[in-house]
């Protein structure tokens, strides 16, 4: 791989891990937290500390839901821009990436949720008059919703390898930004004050576990007849503009929201 195209890649996926995971934990559970009328006593990189004290159970379930709501909206949105103009570019990778984190990421917090009784939708599960139908519910949704996203992205990335070396092609656009996005959220997660708990079922659960199908599902378009493209993305040239913005981004995250902002 072109040494352009890696620090490309590295560029893209730190921008698109990071805006995912600020979408889940400041958008969804920091600005919910604070909508319910609970208040939002601190917010890290991959917890927020919300004090619902009072408020009943309506408060909680919103709150512990809106992460994993915006995953999906982000997913959602990325999709339909994904529908438009089909050029192999950095951008259209990028909405690529934001749709495939996000899909993989809400889908896996349902599975993971389910199987292991930890998590936001374990919580709202332990609320039902039957945990366990609720949670067996969860790992049935979120495994079929995971499958369903590996088909959907695995579609897409056929436009970004081409027709020659596409093993090798798919297995990078795959592989960097996994590897990238887990240490940029263990990174920013050992720098928290928090629970080493915390860390597992978070940071690492979010990126080892949750965009896990990036180290493998590469291996498997060649069991699909797909319409294959005749290009695939290139990087002749290293981006000022993705390189300015992942250094903004991972400043803000790992060096911000990391070590926790305390309100």
């Amino acid at each position: 791989m072109p040494r352009s195209l890696l620090v490309n890649l590295i560029a893209v996926s730190l921008c698109v891990y990071v805006v995912s995971n600020v979408g889940h934990e400041v958008a969804g559970h920091g600005l919910t937290c604070i909508a319910t009328g609970a208040k939002l006593k601190a917010i890290s990189a991959n917890y927020i500390d919300c004090d619902r004290e009072g408020l009943g159970a309506l408060p909680f379930v919103l709150t512990k839901a809106a992460g994993t709501t915006i995953n999906i909206i982000f997913f959602l949105i990325s999709l339909l821009l994904l529908r438009g103009e089909k050029t192999a570019s950095l951008g259209r990778y990028a909405l690529w990436l934001m749709m495939t984190v996000n899909g993989l990421q809400a889908g896996g917090y349902f599975l993971f949720s389910g199987l292991m009784k930890k998590g936001d939708w374990s919580d709202i599960a332990a609320l039902a008059p039957e945990p366990m139908i609720v949670r067996i519910a969860l790992a049935i949704l979120g495994g079929l919703t995971y499958w369903g996203v590996v088909r959907l992205s695995l579609k897409y990335l056929q436009e970004f390898v081409g027709r020659e070396n596409r093993k090798q092609q798919s297995k990078w656009l795959c592989l960097v930004p996994y590897v990238t996005g887990a240490i940029a959220y263990i990174g920013a997660g050992v720098l928290a004050p928090q629970p080493i708990e915390i860390l597992f079922i978070s940071a690492a659960a979010a990126s080892l576990g949750g965009t896990s199908a990036l180290a493998w599902m590469h291996d498997l378009p060649d069991k699909w007849k797909w319409r294959l493209s005749e290009t695939s993305l290139s990087a002749p040239k290293i981006s000022v503009a993705w390189i300015v913005a992942a250094a903004v981004f991972t400043v803000i995250f790992v060096g911000v929201l990391g070590p926790q902002i305390t309100l």
